[in-house]
């Protein structure tokens, strides 16, 4: 049995809509690998930012570490400084203390010089 075209078919208009679900098809089917080459290219992009993001988050992670135990040394430092500035301060005032007390002892022997002075120049004893 073979096929015949219908002369009720207008070729005329057929023709052009065959064409047109050709080209419609094509068209769809190059906007879908466009799609697709595009989701690609952004799938790479996404992947290499979450790796970026990861060492960046370790890497920071290892410099907080960094700067913890810095900020450790320090502070053990200051402590140290600290506590030396502590030893400073005490032996400055006992130092401050001692010249006073010299001081008070120097007013003194100053005064007892200075009546020894005043007192009247007595006579040599005679040599015998």
């Amino acid at each position: 049995m073979a096929v015949t075209v219908s002369k009720d078919i207008n070729l005329g208009t057929l023709v052009p809509i065959i064409l047109f679900l050709l080209l419609q098809t094509g068209t769809g089917i190059w906007w879908a690998s466009a799609v697709q080459s595009d989701m690609i290219q952004l799938r790479v992009a996404v992947l290499a930012n979450t790796t970026l993001i990861d060492r960046e988050r370790i890497d920071g992670d290892a410099e907080s570490l960094r700067q913890g135990a810095r900020i450790t040394e320090v502070e053990g430092e200051v402590m140290k400084a600290s506590a030396t500035t502590q030893v400073i301060s005490t032996k400055v005032d006992a130092i401050t203390t001692s010249i006073s007390e010299l001081r008070s002892e120097l007013s003194d022997s100053n005064k007892l010089i200075l009546e020894l002075l005043r007192l009247p120049a007595r006579s040599a004893p005679a040599a015998n």
